[in-house]
């Protein structure tokens, strides 16, 4: 993947990411931008009103890019200026997977 960061203590690599995305929780919706995504999550630059291991929805379109990608996962990390999602990898994740593959 072109624009790849450290893989240092993580499971996958991760790449810089261009693009807005909204997170959907209980709690309420955050929109900003990504920071980076890997086949196993993904960084939003937001502040969320949520808890770590709830679960959300991410919605976002990738710079360039017309369709919407929509994934699900739970909240991983919140820090002040960010939230990190942990990727839930369903049977459709597969193709989703290629589809963020082709944009980072």
């Amino acid at each position: 993947m072109e624009n790849s960061v450290t893989t240092e203590g993580r499971q996958h690599e991760r790449s810089l990411a261009d693009g807005e995305a909204t997170i959907h929780s209980a709690a309420g919706q955050a929109t900003g931008p990504l920071v980076d995504v890997s086949e196993g999550g993904l960084q939003i630059l937001c502040h969320i009103a949520g808890s770590v291991g709830e679960l959300v929805e991410i919605r976002f379109i990738a710079q360039d890019y017309s369709e919407a990608i929509t994934l699900q996962g739970r909240v991983a990390r919140i820090q002040p200026d960010r939230v990190g999602i942990d990727l839930t990898q369903t049977a459709s994740w597969p193709a989703t997977w290629q589809k963020l593959q082709e944009f980072y």
